[in-house]
């Protein structure tokens, strides 16, 4: 009986002790003030930032890196700082004394930017400091040519690198043992050119030419251009476009930057032909084309032109003439391009 009475004590007491120490599951009271006013209590959260990128191990906890929020990690990587050594030289190699060089550091997301300035020393060589997530460098010097990307194989004036984030580029390790190399393109002796401005001019679709005048002389150059009705599904339609030299002749041009005019290889007419049997993108309804063009009294020209073989039907012109007779020189004035 007494052993009975001691197991139903020892049951009581850790109900008792449950009862009083164990967490609520009700609504916490509120608290009255010393006012008589009744206090609502709300009991402490404790918030966790985010951790994506934590182990699944329990207990891990998230590296400094993760602990930043996304506006502080572009805050820092705007914040990276940028040294860049860089040379400047010419197409064959020799150094570029005097180029300006310009560098624009990207700065904010809304495309700010940190601009800085120098020249090349007497070797070519300059540097440049700033701070930012990336950088644009570009350079240019009176008398040379800009080298836009893809206009000469393997040589630029201007290029991107990636500092804080690499966007694709790699990021950039700057080295002023190896400094990167930009180059300016250095053109021979500059003659007197006449400049063919750009002008457009409408063409009937009927294959009735217009005679273009390059200078005030009787060099001229005749476009026509001829159209199908017939239009395909897909908009396609077979047309041609006819440039052709009067007392000369033509040939494609390469290069952008080759000036002198070939003596020889010249035909006096060049046609393009846009059959609608062309799949698309071979067939278009726009060409561009870049001539030279050597005339019967010896002198030459270099000209571009571009086709419309949409809307009104125009075709645009421009290029150089050079009216020394038995030059090939069409390297014209950087200053004036």
């Amino acid at each position: 009986m007494k052993r009975l009475a001691a197991i139903i004590a020892a049951v009581l007491i850790v109900c008792m002790g449950w009862w009083l120490f164990a967490p609520s599951s009700q609504p916490i009271p509120a608290k009255s003030g010393a006012s008589g006013q009744t206090t609502k209590v709300v009991p402490e959260v404790v918030l966790s930032p985010p951790n994506p990128g934590a182990s699944s191990s329990a207990g891990a906890s998230p590296s400094p890196g993760e602990r930043l929020s996304f506006a502080e990690r572009m805050v820092n990587a705007f914040s990276t700082p940028i040294t860049f050594y860089g040379r400047v030289l010419d197409q064959h190699g020799a150094p570029v004394v005097g180029a300006v060089v310009r560098g624009s550091a990207a700065v904010s997301m809304g495309g700010n930017s940190t601009k800085v300035t120098t020249t090349t020393d007497a070797a070519g060589h300059f540097t440049l400091r700033s701070k930012g997530m990336s950088f644009f460098v570009t350079v240019d010097k009176p008398g040379y040519y800009h080298i836009y990307p893809g206009k000469m194989p393997g040589l630029v004036s201007e290029k991107g690198f990636d500092y804080a984030e690499d966007l694709g580029r790699g990021i950039h390790k700057p080295d002023a043992s190896k400094p990167v190399i930009l180059h300016l393109f250095k053109p021979g002796t500059i003659e007197p050119l006449t400049r063919i401005k750009s002008t457009s001019h409408r063409l009937s679709r009927t294959g009735k030419a217009v005679e273009i005048e390059l200078d005030k002389g009787a060099h001229r150059i005749s476009l026509a251009c001829t159209t199908e009705d017939e239009v395909t599904p897909d908009g396609r339609f077979s047309w041609s476009f006819e440039v052709k030299v009067i007392q000369g002749g033509l040939q494609p041009a390469g290069e952008t930057f080759q000036f002198e005019a070939p003596e020889t290889g010249y035909k006096e007419t060049d046609v393009i032909d846009m059959n609608d049997s062309l799949p698309r993108p071979q067939w278009a309804d726009s060409v561009r084309r870049s001539y030279f063009v050597r005339f019967n009294d010896n002198t030459f020209a270099r000209i571009k032109v571009e086709m419309i073989a949409f809307g009104d039907f125009f075709t645009v012109i421009e290029g150089y003439y050079n009216p020394k007779s038995g030059s090939r020189n069409l390297a014209a004035d950087p200053s004036q391009r």
